[in-house]
């Protein structure tokens, strides 16, 4: 069996935590970020499945998040799952054009969100849109966060995996743990 990686973005402690708690019992991979910033580099870190994301949260916002995460050629079809107190007309529609698969009202059920992510992934798998690991990969390494942002957007949407690295360490283990086709 497939273990599936879903991350869950979730400003709130607690919610993350039970929420992540909930899936890890049915076998998924679960990782957690309390931010969209913090989210990002998980993106280039790992290979998510299933995006599960709230719309309001300090800095950028989670329908943000998702417009960034459908950029990476690697995510285009992963599965959006939003959780979200306000869900209001505006927000709901631009989730559509972005592609979200569904908006559950949080807080929501366990058993609720639970039956989503598992809908989800089984239409992803019998839909034959498994992630392929087997793809160029860039490692960005750079310590100028205005640049970098700018420069890993642009990679991201035209090559499968971007990893970046703000420092010289971040990038040591880049290089020892995945294989780097081409570093900028």
């Amino acid at each position: 069996m497939q273990k599936y990686t879903v991350l869950i973005v979730e400003d709130e402690y607690n919610l993350r935590h039970i929420y992540s708690m909930a899936l890890r019992r049915y076998g998924y991979k679960v990782l957690t970020a309390p931010n969209a910033n913090e989210a990002l580099k998980t993106f280039s870190k790992e290979n998510i499945d299933l995006l599960v994301t709230d719309i309001k949260m300090p800095g950028k916002d989670g329908l943000v998040l998702v417009k960034q995460f459908r950029r990476m050629a690697k995510y285009r079809d992963t599965p959006v799952i939003v959780l979200s107190a306000y869900g209001t007309k505006s927000a709901v529609e631009r989730g559509i054009e972005l592609g979200i698969q569904s908006f559950l009202a949080k807080p929501c059920s366990l058993d609720e969100l639970s039956l989503c992510v598992f809908k989800f992934l089984n239409m992803k798998k019998s839909n034959g849109k498994e992630n392929n690991n087997n793809h160029f990969t860039i490692l960005l390494y750079d310590d100028n966060l205005k640049t970098t942002d700018i420069i890993f957007e642009f990679l991201n949407e035209h090559f499968y995996n971007v990893l970046l690295a703000n420092n010289f360490d971040d990038a040591v283990n880049y290089i020892n743990n995945f294989n780097i086709n081409c570093i900028v």
